[in-house]
């Protein structure tokens, strides 16, 4: 006996919320260093219109381990993490932020290996789409760009300018621009 099964049609990428990321940590080795801050740019895909911003400062459990440099870059203290939350609520608030969203990010994989390594470690199910978007690759070959795929070097290119780098929110705002650009070439 056949059972009639309702078949979903599933949504379009084009109507799913992207979720802009970008994450600071205590080093570049998702083993060994931690998360500091996570900017999430939520955003409705079809008018690239922006929903929720979010900036979480996440309180680093093994100092001891930290890239010095990697602080510095930052902007580490204690006096400006203060007020900061566990990983477990920043990952937890993430997950309602961008729920069901395609994570966009410049250099997505090195921020989903922390951020995935977080969620096994803590034993939280991401929300996610599975879907993960690089742009540092999309519609490139419409400007003229160096070797260097980096963030610092092909905003300016495209007339983008003056932020403070290493800064997640800063950062995550600016690959966002860089995206809307280079979709409207």
């Amino acid at each position: 006996m056949r059972e009639n099964l309702v078949k979903v049609k599933p949504k379009s990428i084009r109507e799913k919320k992207l979720a802009f990321i970008d994450i600071e940590t205590t080093g570049l080795n998702s083993l060994k260093h931690e998360i500091t801050e996570i900017a999430c740019l939520l955003i409705e895909s079809k008018s690239w219109r922006v929903l929720k911003e979010v900036l979480i400062k996440v309180a680093p459990c093994d100092l001891e381990n930290a890239d010095k440099k990697a602080l510095r870059l930052t902007g580490y203290s204690k006096e400006r993490w203060k007020d900061s939350v566990s990983l477990k609520q920043a990952l937890n608030r993430l997950n309602i932020v961008a729920e069901n969203a395609m994570l966009v990010g410049w250099n997505i994989s090195f921020d989903w290996a922390f951020l995935v390594r977080g969620f096994e470690r803590l034993g939280i199910k991401h929300k996610f789409d599975y879907h993960r978007m690089s742009i540092a690759y999309s519609k490139l070959d419409k400007i003229k760009y160096d070797s260097h795929l980096r963030l610092s070097k092909i905003a300016p290119q495209l007339g983008i300018r003056n932020w403070k780098e290493h800064s997640a929110m800063d950062d995550v705002r600016v690959t966002y621009v860089v995206f809307k650009k280079l979709m409207e070439m």
